[in-house]
């Protein structure tokens, strides 16, 4: 991946202001850091919210982002859908229609009816190659981990032919250990949340983390591990308020204006907003087959 930084005007900034330039760009349905990634000759591929094993498409230099939907009227979309279906769907492929977004290779999997039929639709509209992965329905099965290994080198094969680039273990490796360190700044951020909720509130803590969703990795990193020494540095206090859990807003997420009214009144201390991001807790091991070990994480 480049040592180019696509998202630097936090740089020097307080935390307040970190926050609000942090919420700004994940919310823009524009993409700008990912349009200057494509204008620098940098591929992408788009996979639907829930789950991807980013570090496949990482270890072949492509920037993998979250498609999660956007504040946008969806009209662009409406003719390729029924009107019963809900908003993320819609927006998430009328930003790809409006070329808001550009990718090279988009992922979906059959978590509902809706994203099941999402790639078929998707693959219609636009030239590259649209894919669905088939996540393994019980995970506890003897046979699951090799079944999704089995998935997970299909979805490398047309990898390989959109960038061109083979995968080598070692590139996996390498790619396992960056996510690694994201997974574990993301927990030290939700310990943040669980111990000291008065430092960050919910509203602020999801703009910092949806910018994982399409930062190339290493910046991300070097970002939030910057912010993180900020929060805990923050000189706020602890008030009288009701320790909640939100749940219910692992695909579909709520505006962040929501969550700043309910920050005011409660401490959010857990959540399952941007999910995918970490619906693997531990890290993955770096020894032996690294589909292997990623495969065994899910």
């Amino acid at each position: 991946m480049t040592d180019k930084r696509y998202f630097t005007e936090w740089q020097g900034k307080t935390l307040e202001q970190i926050f609000h330039l942090a919420r700004e760009l994940a919310e823009d349905p524009t993409y700008p850091t990912v349009a200057a990634w494509r204008k620098d000759g940098g591929t992408v591929l788009g996979h639907f919210q829930v789950y991807f094993p980013e570090e496949i498409a990482h270890a072949a230099g492509m920037l993998p982002v979250k498609i999660k939907g956007a504040q946008t009227d969806g009209t662009e979309s409406e003719s390729r859908f029924g009107s019963y279906l809900c908003s993320i769907i819609k927006t998430s492929l009328d930003i790809a229609l409006t070329k808001d977004i550009e990718l090279d290779l988009f992922i979906t999997h059959p978590i509902c009816d809706a994203a099941r039929n999402l790639g078929a639709i998707w693959g219609r509209n636009f030239e590259y190659k649209c894919q669905i992965l088939y996540l393994p329905q019980n995970p506890n099965s003897k046979f699951a981990q090799e079944y999704l290994g089995n998935e997970y080198q299909r979805v490398i094969r047309d990898i390989e032919a959109t960038t061109g680039k083979k995968i080598s273990d070692d590139d996996l490796k390498n790619s396992i250990e960056v996510y690694n360190k994201g997974r574990k700044l993301l927990r030290d951020l939700y310990d943040i949340r669980r111990e000291t909720p008065w430092l960050i509130g919910a509203d602020d803590s999801l703009s910092l983390i949806s910018l994982a969703g399409f930062l190339p990795k290493e910046e991300f990193n070097d970002f939030l591990e910057t912010v993180l020494d900020m929060i805990r540095a923050r000189p706020a206090k602890k008030q009288d308020k009701m320790r909640v859990v939100f749940e219910g807003g692992f695909c579909e997420m709520p505006p962040i204006d929501l969550l700043q009214t309910v920050s005011r009144s409660c401490y959010v201390v857990d959540d399952d907003l941007m999910i995918g991001l970490r619906f693997i807790l531990d890290h993955v091991p770096t020894d032996g087959d690294p589909i292997d070990n990623l495969a065994h994480a899910y």
